[in-house]
């Protein structure tokens, strides 16, 4: 399996591109499951879930039903740093098959989190148990705002935005957008916008919030803030201080430029009569009134 490095610990659990996407279902296929084995972590679980110090290893086991009615013939392959017992298995029609496996760390592993897996192939179908680890040390969650755009139409404007966890944390954020013109007047919000999707250490997530009845006062400013949530390994989730970026569009009130420029235009053309009159009269030959005695 191919990884993608996320920090400097390259070779350990890192984001596999192909897991991206697989963690809210099960790992199953058509008439097959793989799953965490009950172990002493217990039983019924989703993934695979461990906090370990740089050097630690950790022993467990994958499962594999077959639920089907002839046996079950699978390839196994994991993340880097994970070493199966074995990377084939047979399983019997109604049985279940514990593949026991190894996690270990380098000592010179870095602090943070780390997303990898355990895929299972057969029969051409594919399925993923997820492998969350957090390595032990200093954490330095962090989310960044990036790339705010904003698009002005009928009285709505649509902001798209970008959100990268530049952190060694796992993170989730809860977004607001507001939009205002000139010196902060006319501020508009957005509707309650849902949360972000978690995101690993150096990835991005794009967004987007529709504004509606925002006025068209000429420069616009949207300004994006993001109140990032972190989750301890006990599973608490709590907020960081937040963070925002400030985009800018322009939205010209056009009725009211039309209305300004009839006026002044009305305005024009008055002083010109009223310039003309002034100039004819100036110009009228003088009389004498000669009184007859």
């Amino acid at each position: 399996m191919t990884l993608r490095p996320i920090s400097p610990f390259v070779g350990v659990l890192l984001l596999t591109l192909g897991l991206v996407g697989l963690f809210a279902r099960p790992a199953a296929a058509a008439d097959w499951t793989v799953a965490p084995a009950e172990t002493s972590f217990g039983s019924g679980r989703q993934d695979f879930r461990y906090t370990l110090n740089p050097g630690g290893s950790q022993v467990d086991a994958v499962a594999v039903f077959n639920n089907g009615t002839a046996p079950l013939a699978l390839t196994l392959r994991a993340s880097d740093g994970i070493t199966l017992s074995r990377t084939t298995v047979t399983v019997a029609a109604g049985d279940t098959a514990d593949v026991p496996f190894t996690l270990a760390l380098p000592r010179d592993a870095h602090p943070g989190d780390r997303l990898g897996g355990i895929v299972a192939t057969g029969g051409g179908s594919e399925a993923t148990v997820p492998v969350r680890l957090r390595v032990g040390g200093p954490l330095t969650p962090s989310l960044a705002v990036e790339d705010v755009q904003v698009d002005y139409s009928g009285g709505d404007a649509v902001v798209a935005y970008v959100v990268r966890n530049t952190g060694n944390a796992v993170l989730s954020a809860q977004p607001t957008v507001s939009v205002s013109g000139p010196f902060g007047r006319w501020a508009t919000r957005s509707g309650r916008l849902p949360d972000t999707p978690a995101l690993l250490p150096g990835r991005t997530w794009k967004g987007t919030a529709r504004v509606p009845g925002v006025t068209p006062a000429g420069r616009l400013s949207a300004i994006v803030e993001l109140l990032p949530l972190v989750t301890d390994a006990a599973g608490s989730v709590a907020p960081l201080p937040p963070v925002k970026r400030t985009g800018h569009a322009i939205a010209m009130p056009w009725l009211l430029v039309l209305a300004v420029l009839v006026v002044l235009a009305g305005a024009v053309v008055l002083v010109r009569r009223r310039s003309r009159a002034a100039v004819g009269r100036s110009h009228r030959p003088a009389t004498r009134t000669i009184k007859l005695r």
